[in-house]
């Protein structure tokens, strides 16, 4: 009975959650949360933790893969140059899933998956990259 006339909580903590809640309910006009209006999506609660998910969740994986093959065009930034341009190089060596070799300014450089973009084959280099 005690713990039924406790009051818990501050004043400010307990405006929030109500307001939580009113963002959260549905308008019986517009059938959509105040958030939802705003944002575009509702917001999460404690009660939404507890809630199983009905449509499964996607995966941040389905994108495609990058993949390199030893001799394949690449265009990698060159981080030795001040202006960061582009150089288009070819695959020398793979070294296990993410990481390449490739010869940048006569020296062979490894360089992971991300740091490289596929590009066409007919791809021809740039006048500072004959120099």
């Amino acid at each position: 009975m005690r713990q039924a006339t406790v009051d818990f909580g501050s004043r400010d903590y307990k405006l929030k959650n109500v307001l939580i809640q009113y963002r959260k309910t549905t308008h019986s006009t517009t059938h959509l949360s105040s958030c939802m209006m705003v944002l575009g999506h509702d917001i999460r609660t404690r009660l939404d933790l507890l809630r199983l998910y009905e449509e499964p969740l996607e995966k941040a994986t389905d994108s495609p893969r990058r993949q390199f093959n030893v001799g394949d065009k690449v265009a990698i930034r060159d981080i030795t140059n001040k202006d960061g341009e582009w150089l288009f190089r070819t695959v020398l060596q793979k070294e296990g899933r993410f990481n390449f070799q490739v010869e940048i300014i006569d020296k062979i450089h490894r360089r992971h998956i991300y740091q490289m973009s596929s590009v066409g084959t007919d791809i021809k280099p740039s006048p500072s990259e004959l120099e």
